[in-house]
């Protein structure tokens, strides 16, 4: 069960153990980490802030999280329904502050979805999006980076990128008008407008490309002499295909 926890989840924590349900919770496995750790197939320490300070990790998983200290050039955003089990928040680890006047916070419900950028959660969308929290750096440029690819993935569907709504409403962003949300702007430039409703975003769909005319035929099949090389044969049109009739059974 160790092991596959570790498979599992790269880091083992009390946390993880109260998720899983573990009979005995985490002290029944404890006994076979420290016996791991001493034969130098995991390591403990605290890697993780904000989830339990006993924590069990595979070496791969150690330089993986080492990695993320330095962010990629370009912006990583992962959109995942609330409920799976690769979103730690409201399982392993608690969600963030609501935002003051925001109401209800974020929950893993059915239909809810977060968007993680650069491996921070920087949204959570309410079904149908009646809910909208998120959640930016304060500092900038962080701040700026999240923003921008926060607005760019809101009209994924999943973690699809060729997968898009075909229409998204942004009616309240924190509780408060989307009109009035300090990241306008930024969905704005993503292709959002200002409706009376609030924010939208449609899919554009180019005009459709107009038939091509019917070239005229060279001539038809029954003319052509025989031995005509086939690329020099004419296109086959309906009226050059004959109906097939069936012979009548004899009585």
């Amino acid at each position: 069960m160790g092991q596959q926890l570790l498979t599992r989840y790269g880091l083992v924590t009390r946390e993880v153990a109260g998720a899983e349900g573990l009979p005995g919770g985490f002290s029944a496995i404890y006994d076979v980490f420290r016996t791991l750790e001493e034969g130098g197939r995991i390591r403990r320490g605290y890697f993780v802030t904000g989830v339990g300070a006993m924590q069990f990790a595979a070496p791969a998983a150690v330089d993986l999280l080492r990695a993320l200290r330095t962010p990629p050039e370009a912006a990583e955003v992962a959109v995942l329904a609330a409920t799976d089990p690769a979103n730690p928040y409201g399982a392993l680890v608690k969600w963030p502050d609501t935002p003051a006047g925001a109401g209800r916070g974020p929950t893993r419900s059915v239909g809810a979805r977060v968007v993680f950028v650069d491996g921070h959660l920087t949204a959570w969308l309410g079904r149908g999006l009646k809910s909208f929290l998120v959640w930016l750096p304060e500092h900038e440029p962080d701040r700026s980076r999240h923003a921008e690819a926060l607005a760019r993935a809101l009209p994924m569907t999943g973690t699809d990128r060729e997968r898009r709504a075909a229409s998204v409403l942004l009616g309240e962003i924190n509780g408060g008008p989307a009109l009035d949300s300090p990241i306008r702007p930024f969905l704005e430039a993503a292709g959002f407008v200002a409706t009376p409703q609030g924010l939208q975003w449609r899919e554009t769909t180019s005009a459709a490309t107009p038939a091509m005319p019917r070239q005229r035929r060279p001539g038809r099949w029954q003319d052509m002499a025989p031995g005509t090389p086939l690329e020099d044969l004419p296109a086959m049109a309906d009226e050059d295909i004959a109906p097939i009739r069936w012979p009548r059974r004899p009585r």
